[in-house]
């Protein structure tokens, strides 16, 4: 039966994703960050390409861009982000937005409207690159899991999250209209941002679980001082004991499986070169498949920031976000892997060590996430690459995937 599908054109999904990748806050790298004009341009941008497949368009009241074919009933939802980190590259999110709209562009010019309604959906603050305490904030909004405390956390300009909505043109009292409680499933395409699939020479990746994820936010405090009066066994550098810790990390992940702590964020103050670093703030990201591994490794990475307090540091720690690991649908990840078996793709089970909204959807609906190769692994990094083959190949069994569930069944 899939071998019906007729065949996606994953050159019109590169330059559409090549086209969006120009739009960005930095002129000599892309970041497209939630709530800002330039998220507006790729938003409309967007909008248009939905209208011109036959997709009946609206906005929700956190901002999420949604397209839908069909009538009534319960929705299968598929999609993903359309916001970037700092300096990223063209396919993460925006990859699995377009395989999306590319599959069901397909499936409505050849097959009609489906039977059961689907609907595609360009989230915003995924990544959490301007506020990283609302990071997935679209797919919480739809789910009735956004905080409306988190409406008060502030970008690094002090722009408050609900001030950025409201500039956007969302009102944020508004936010739990964007609630859904029709969903009967969600599908996400994206890259792998790993090197597995290609190393294995694989096309395609169907997700069994997604790492649990947890940041903590660790302030150590040390004494400013004149660097070049203060002796050096007179110090107390708040930076030399960040960087103590930031080099026990590797060991800590170490023991546990598919675990890992990365320290991405510093914030030093004053920030002047000659005067030594009297407080230091970083943002821990730490992340395992297994939910004890998780607890564990941020409890050791914890206990290992306050270790410092013995050498006379000040230390403070606070979890910013915690994310279980989540276990994705098996029956759903069958079907991808039928659907690829019939279309002569290669296949294979695995774990995302990234974060994605499907792990959010996967709590409270059926939920499938299907990786495609990228070109040495690379990702959040402007090296990123996907070819056009393998764009289409995931829009495809995706594709069929859909037919089966919304243009054959009921």
């Amino acid at each position: 039966m899939c071998k019906s599908i007729p065949t996606v054109d994953g050159a019109e999904i590169q330059r559409r994703l090549h086209e969006l990748a120009q739009i960005s806050v930095l002129p000599d790298r892309l970041w497209r960050p939630s709530y800002t004009p330039q998220e507006g341009q790729a938003r409309r941008l967007l909008t248009s390409w939905f209208a011109q497949a036959g997709l009946s368009t609206r906005l929700d009241a956190a901002g999420n861009l949604l397209g839908r074919a069909g009538g009534a009933g319960q929705v299968t939802l598929i999609g993903s982000h359309m916001d970037t980190v700092k300096g990223a590259g063209a396919y993460d999110g925006t990859a699995g937005v377009l395989c999306g709209l590319a599959a069901l562009q397909t499936l409505l010019a050849h097959f009609g409207p489906p039977r059961a309604p689907v609907e595609l959906v360009a989230m915003v603050e995924e990544e959490g690159s301007r506020f990283p305490d609302a990071s997935f904030w679209g797919s919480r909004s739809i789910l009735g899991q956004a905080d409306p405390a988190l409406l008060s956390c502030r970008d690094e300009a002090e722009v408050t999250l609900a001030q950025a909505m409201a500039d956007a043109g969302f009102d944020p009292a508004r936010l739990p209209d964007a609630r859904r409680t029709d969903l009967a499933r969600y599908f996400e395409v994206h890259i792998e941002q790993g090197p597995v699939l290609e190393h294995r020479g694989i096309q395609l990746g169907v997700v069994d679980t997604i790492t649990g994820l947890g940041t903590l936010a660790v302030e150590i405090t040390g004494r400013a001082n004149h660097a070049g009066t203060t002796p050096m066994d007179l110090r107390l550098d708040a930076l030399q004991g960040a960087a103590g810790l930031v080099l026990r990390l590797p060991g800590l992940a170490r023991r546990f499986q598919n675990a890992t702590a990365t320290a991405g964020s510093f914030q030093v103050f004053p920030g002047s070169a000659n005067v030594i670093p009297g407080r230091v703030s970083i943002l821990v990201d730490y992340r395992a498949p297994d939910p004890d591994d998780l607890a564990r490794l941020g409890r050791e990475i914890d206990q290992a920031a306050h270790s410092l307090e013995a050498e006379g540091y000040g230390v403070t720690t606070q979890l910013r976000m915690s994310l279980p690991p989540a276990r994705l649908d098996r029956g759903l990840g069958a079907l991808l892997e039928q659907c690829a078996d019939e279309l002569s793709c290669s296949s294979m089970h695995m774990i995302s060590g990234a974060g994605h909204d499907c792990q959010l959807f996967a709590g409270q609906v059926p939920s499938a996430l299907l990786f495609l190769p990228c070109r040495d692994g690379r990702s959040h990094c402007p090296e990123e690459y996907a070819a056009p083959e393998d764009l289409a190949r995931g829009a495809q069994v995706l594709a069929a995937a859909l037919y089966r569930l919304a243009w054959q069944e009921t």
